[in-house]
């Protein structure tokens, strides 16, 4: 776990630690998420304001931290719940057979960020729409535009498939170390503990944008609609065509996040599962390219040395794109090849980025 040291002013260490004080659970646990909230608005430079909404959720909603036996079929560590039936309707689940494994091997890290993990998904809640991750923007016939968190590709589709690869990067970066290249999130794997077999989405979506990790995480800390923000700057379009952007990739990664998180592929015959999982990297893919193909085309031409610069950096993001897309690739042929063996083809996608 590396070592910070928390340059924030008194009023918002102050406010996180006194509004912590305030929980009712039990005082082991109290280190822990002051610790947690600290290292998060230090690394992603979160202004008061968000601080105090934060903690605030906390303080109103959050009421237990609960070990527990998880069902077989939880295909997880750790989860956040909303109950309706209490006042206080936010509780974090921790399995207690993976704790006792952890503690054993003296993973201690990896019970941390599970911790963190959950407390990042129940801070970035609003009471009034949910989760802020999942918030996105759509024009209603009468030309209003409505927030919600519906996807806007898939109206019955919620946007939480997308924020756990966000928040799982989120905790992993504010517990572990930060050392690698910071424009280069392809060199070098970040420790994470969640979601891994899936992490490269992200890191596609960073190249295809050009922007950092850092960049994109700390955006995220304030919601989606800033991370739409974020990539508009970048790449010199409007924020609600950069949302719609982001629900496509929503949409293309909820089938692969449902094959190897909730168990879909159990219910899929080979050829399905193999459909499923070629179209999901394919659309992702191209989504990529198109947004990188949009970057040049939108990018004026003011001097000679600056069109150098930005063809470089382009170069370099698709270099990395490839990079990113020939890991996943290989992971999901060798899934593939592990669970059907020789008569289940290659993943037959771009020759070129494998």
């Amino acid at each position: 776990m590396s070592k910070k040291n928390y340059i924030l002013n008194r009023e918002k260490y102050e406010y996180i630690t006194e509004g912590i004080s305030k929980i009712k659970i039990p005082k082991i646990y109290k280190p822990i998420l002051i610790d947690a909230l600290l290292r998060r608005a230090y690394e992603y430079n979160e202004p008061l304001s968000l601080i105090k909404t934060e903690v605030d959720t906390l303080v109103k909603y959050f009421h237990k931290i609960e070990i527990k036996n998880f069902d077989a079929e939880t295909n997880c560590s750790g989860q956040f719940v909303m109950s309706t039936d209490t006042k206080k309707m936010i509780r974090i689940e921790l399995d207690l057979k993976t704790l006792l494994k952890k503690i054993e091997s003296g993973d201690y890290e990896f019970i941390y960020e599970l911790i963190a993990h959950e407390l990042d998904h129940v801070v970035s809640r609003n009471a009034a729409v949910g989760d802020r991750l999942a918030l996105t923007e759509v024009q209603q016939k009468n030309g209003e535009w409505l927030r919600t968190v519906a996807n806007s590709i898939n109206q019955k589709m919620y946007n939480g498939f997308l924020l756990e690869l966000i928040v799982s990067r989120m905790s992993a970066r504010t517990i572990y170390n930060t050392d690698e290249k910071e424009n280069n999130p392809n060199t070098g794997e970040r420790k994470v503990s969640a979601y891994t077999a899936t992490k490269e989405i992200l890191n596609m979506m960073e190249c295809a944008y050009g922007i950092t990790e850092k960049e994109l995480l700390s955006s995220s800390v304030h919601s989606r609609i800033q991370i739409a923000k974020l990539c508009a700057d970048k790449v010199g379009k409007d924020s609600r065509t950069v949302l719609k952007e982001i629900d496509k990739f929503e949409y293309y990664y909820s089938t692969l996040h449902k094959i190897t998180y909730e168990n879909l592929g159990q219910e899929m015959s080979m050829e399905e599962e193999y459909s499923s999982i070629q179209q999901s990297l394919v659309s992702i893919y191209n989504l990529c390219e198109e947004i990188i193909s949009d970057r040049i085309a939108r990018k004026p031409v003011d001097d000679l040395q600056s069109a150098y610069q930005f063809c470089e950096n382009t170069k370099y993001d698709h270099n990395m794109l490839d990079k990113a897309f020939s890991r996943i690739w290989r992971r999901y042929n060798n899934h593939l090849k592990f669970k059907y063996g020789s008569k289940c083809p290659n993943l037959d996608i771009y020759n070129r980025c494998v």
